[in-house]
C-alpha cells in the first residue's frame, strides 16, 4: 500500500512540475445482504475484492495536451496486495496523429448500461496508432500478449504473427458511420462488422452488423435506443448471435436484451434495471435490480436490491462506492 501512496504523490508533484491533470478514483463494492435460494445460504455485510480490471478497486490518469498515462491497479491474494495488470501511455507527435502503447482497447458501438454489449472488441497488449482528420478517424492497432512479440519466426519454423485490428470512423450530418476489421495470426480467426450511429433529439440510436470466422463462421447484429430529456433515461439495447451458419437453431443462437429506467431526483437517481443473457435459452433466467445513485461530496455511491432469476432466486443487495479526486 505504501508503494500505491508513493506512486500517487509522484504523479501529483510530476502532474504540478509540468502542468498536467491528475485523476484518480478508489472503488469498493460489497453485499449489504445476500440470500442463495438454491441453498438457503444466508450471508450479510460482505466487503468484496473486485478483480476486474474494468471495475479496478484502484485508478490514476495523467495527462497533459500532448501526452498522457492510465493505470488500472487490481487486488490479489485476497486483497492484501496490488497488481497493475493494465497501463497504457499515449503521445501526440502532431496534433492529427496520436501514438497509444500498453493495453489497447477498441469496439464498435457499445451500450452504457452496464458495457455488457460489444459485438467485436479486443483489449489486450501492443501499440495503435489513431489518426483523426476532421470528421474522419482511423485506428491502427498491433496487438498480442505481454512480452510476446507480434512477429516472430523461429530458425526452420514458421511465421507467427500477433492480432491486427483496423477501425474507420466518418461523421457527418446523417450521423456516423464505422467499420472495424479484426484477425488474428494468418487470418485464421477474424471478424468484421459496419455500424451506425445517430441522435434525433431526444433519442439516440445505434445499429451494428458483423460477420465472424472461425472454426465455424458465425454473423451477429444489435441495436441500441436512448429517450433521454430532462430527468428522465431510457435506453434498451439487444444483441443478436448465431455462431454457427451451417447450423443454424437455438442451440447456436443467442439473444443478450438489456434495458435500464432511469429518473433523476435531487438527492439522486432512481433506476431500474433488467438483463437476460439469452432468451433464446431453454431455460429462463435473468436479473432485474431497482436501485439508486447519488453522492457525498466527492464519494459517489449506489445501493440496489437485485434479483437474480433462474431455476432458484438469489436476493441481494449490492453496494457500490467510488471516491473520485
Amino acid at each position: 500500500m505504501k508503494k500505491i501512496v508513493g506512486i500517487l504523490v509522484a504523479a501529483a508533484v510530476a502532474a504540478s512540475a509540468f502542468a498536467a491533470e491528475l485523476s484518480a478514483g478508489v472503488r469498493l463494492a460489497g453485499d449489504l445482504f445476500n440470500y442463495d435460494g438454491a441453498t438457503g445460504d444466508v450471508k450479510a455485510l460482505v466487503l468484496k475484492n473486485e478483480n476486474q480490471f474494468w471495475h479496478a478497486p484502484l485508478t490514476l490518469s495523467i495527462s497533459s495536451d500532448r501526452a498522457g498515462g492510465t493505470f488500472k491497479f487490481t487486488d490479489g491474494d485476497n486483497g492484501s496486495t496490488f497488481t497493475t495488470g493494465k497501463w497504457a501511455i499515449w503521445f501526440k507527435p502532431f496534433d492529427m496523429l496520436k501514438v497509444n502503447l500498453g493495453t489497447i482497447d477498441k469496439s464498435m458501438n457499445v451500450e452504457t448500461i452496464d458495457y455488457g454489449g460489444r459485438l467485436i472488441n479486443y483489449d489486450s497488449w501492443g501499440a495503435s496508432l489513431d489518426v483523426n482528420v476532421d470528421a474522419f478517424s482511423m485506428t491502427l492497432s498491433l496487438v498480442t500478449a505481454k512480452n510476446t512479440p507480434w512477429f516472430s519466426k523461429p530458425n526452420g519454423g514458421d511465421v507467427s504473427v500477433g492480432q491486427l485490428n483496423f477501425y474507420a470512423q466518418y461523421g457527418a450530418d446523417f450521423g456516423t458511420i464505422s467499420a472495424m476489421f479484426d484477425a488474428t495470426n494468418k487470418f485464421d480467426t477474424l471478424s468484421f462488422g459496419v455500424g451506425y450511429k445517430n441522435t434525433f433529439d431526444p433519442v439516440t440510436i445505434f445499429v451494428d452488423a458483423a460477420f465472424y470466422k472461425a472454426a465455424t463462421n458465425g454473423i451477429g447484429a444489435d441495436f441500441d435506443i436512448v429517450f433521454a430529456q430532462d430527468a428522465l433515461n431510457i435506453q434498451a439495447y439487444v444483441q443478436w448471435k448465431a455462431t454457427d451458419l451451417s447450423n443454424i437453431g437455438t442451440s447456436s443462437m443467442t439473444l443478450l436484451t438489456l434495458a435500464k429506467f432511469a429518473y433523476t431526483l435531487d438527492k439522486g437517481t432512481v433506476y431500474l434495471y433488467f438483463k437476460d443473457a439469452n432468451i433464446l435459452a431453454s431455460n429462463f433466467g435473468c436479473t432485474i435490480k431497482p436501485g439508486f445513485t447519488s453522492s457525498v461530496g466527492i464519494m459517489a455511491y449506489e445501493i440496489a436490491v437485485q434479483f437474480d432469476i433462474a431455476s432458484s432466486v438469489k436476493i441481494s443487495v449490492p453496494v457500490n462506492f467510488k471516491v473520485n479526486f
